[in-house]
């Protein structure tokens, strides 16, 4: 099988195993720590000062949309063949804004499970490793589901950010950076259709070892190893980014 047809998430750990500095987490991992429950991440860059796990969407939320939808009196055969956006299907019904935003959570809930997962995997291994101040990254794989738009992810993890833990403080405070990487729900542009893989910063927390840099010299070796040309975004990419639309599409 040609490399390109390798699933994403297994070309990626791959590509990152093969990062120059990386280090693969698991073959470090003792009996001894094993032991005490903790959970740990997928890889150490930079000199152990960049803590990475990776996560890949894998399931598909389309069931859970069409449940949600019959639930509140919404079904696919009554909306007609074609595409439809929720946000205008939602607003026919009384309190459709928040029956909408109800429903793009639900559409995104394993973004958000995977973002609090992977706080508690840095978290532990900054602490298996003795490493506090490590910078921790979050990189996310999507290449099946097609309902989680970027947008939508965005919007969740930003909207996650804000949780607290019991003391007050920032519950992800762990996880510095996110970047996503999508291999599903490109975007047409004016130079044609295109992927736009996304990264974000935790606003609530400061990054100590360069994890930004780092992301910006990983997104484009990951460029370079698909064959693909890397562009920065441009403020086309961010208007259409905005104005993406929930759609459903009835066959």
């Amino acid at each position: 099988m040609d490399e390109l047809e390798l699933p994403l998430e297994e070309r990626f750990l791959q590509f990152c195993s093969q990062y120059p500095g990386a280090e693969r987490i698991d073959p470090l991992i003792t009996s001894e720590h094993r032991a005490t429950k903790l959970k740990f991440a997928d890889f150490f860059f930079e000199n152990r000062t960049i803590i990475c796990e990776v996560k890949t969407l894998k399931k598909q939320t389309t069931e859970k949309l069409v449940a949600f939808m019959a639930e509140h009196g919404v079904h696919p055969h009554t909306l007609g063949i074609g595409e439809h956006d929720m946000r205008e299907v939602f607003g026919r019904l009384p309190d459709g804004e928040h029956l909408f935003r109800k429903a793009t959570d639900l559409i995104t809930t394993p973004v958000a499970d995977g973002f609090d997962e992977a706080q508690r995997q840095i978290r532990d291994t900054k602490q298996l490793f003795d490493v506090p101040n490590a910078d921790g990254l979050l990189i996310i794989l999507n290449e099946i589901v097609e309902l989680a738009a970027q947008n939508m992810i965005g919007d969740r993890l930003k909207q996650r950010v804000k949780k607290n833990n019991a003391d007050g403080l920032p519950y992800h405070r762990d996880v510095t950076r996110v970047f996503v990487v999508v291999a599903v729900n490109h975007l047409e542009t004016s130079t044609g259709a295109q992927y736009v893989n996304m990264t974000l910063s935790n606003s609530r927390v400061s990054e100590s070892h360069g994890v930004t840099a780092f992301v910006e010299r990983l997104a484009a070796a990951w460029s370079e190893n698909c064959g693909v040309s890397l562009t920065k975004a441009g403020p086309e990419i961010d208007v259409l980014m905005k104005s993406s639309k929930f759609i459903v599409t009835v066959g």
